[in-house]
């Protein structure tokens, strides 16, 4: 297996996949916009770079990629930059099941496979009419939470859906809680789930309006955002 070469776009978890894939022996490859190459350029876990200018063009450099004996291996942008289409259009071997990133890109999809797991799951509003409390709008896709917006009724939902008119999006109950996010992995070979590690992400202003006092925050009218701009790793109690 060693002389196949992983490969990956060079965005979200690009570094950590290609440095995992450099650990285990393989040769690693990024699939890189000019904008992001000298940035990429800086790890030596790198060993080889395949500049586009645009993501999508991948779709036609197919068979100039699979000269290099490469395995794809995909996360969250290629929603993002390849479309949902992309489990029809890309050829080249692909690690796991392109169908899930399907799943990624419609936040419907998600919410079913929640339920199946026996999973407890917010409330969702099929019409904005629904909505009397607190809810969440969620736009679908692969987003890291940009485009993410509060809403506490009707009226409130129609000011501000208005930015989004021609996307989809969900509506969910808003849940106040404790974000943390649990990375696992299905073990084919010894046929169980294995938890990789835990982390919480670090998300634009609303992390930092929850550190303002409620008798300075009551007179500040911003708007809370939750594009996520860093991850931190935590421990989590042995009992959860």
């Amino acid at each position: 297996m060693r002389h196949y070469t992983l490969a990956t776009l060079a965005s979200h978890s690009c570094l950590q996949i290609l440095k995992g894939a450099k650990d285990e022996g393989f040769k690693t490859l990024a699939i890189v916009t000019p904008d992001r190459l000298s940035l990429y350029k800086r790890f030596s876990f790198i060993d080889d770079f395949f500049v586009l200018d645009n993501f999508r063009n991948l779709f036609d450099v197919q068979s100039e990629l699979r000269k290099k004996n490469i395995i794809i291996i995909p996360h969250g942008s290629f929603v993002a930059y390849l479309g949902e289409d992309y489990n029809n259009r890309l050829t080249l071997p692909n690690f796991g099941n392109k169908k899930i990133l399907e799943w990624e890109a419609d936040r419907l999809k998600q919410m079913k496979w929640l339920k199946q797991s026996g999973i407890s799951v917010p409330k969702i509003y099929n019409n904005s009419s629904e909505i009397n409390q607190l809810a969440i709008v969620k736009l679908f896709g692969a987003k890291g939470g940009s485009g993410y917006f509060l809403v506490k009724d009707k009226s409130d939902f129609e000011k501000k859906i208005s930015r989004f008119s021609d996307q989809n999006y969900i509506i969910q109950q808003y849940m106040v809680g404790t974000p943390v996010y649990l990375q696992y992995f299905y073990s084919r070979i010894k046929k169980r789930i294995e938890l990789m590690g835990v982390d919480r992400r670090y998300e634009t202003n609303v992390d930092g309006l929850s550190r303002i006092p409620k008798s300075y925050s009551s007179s500040i009218d911003i708007e809370p955002t939750f594009t996520v701009i860093g991850n931190f790793p935590i421990v989590i109690r042995e009992s959860l």
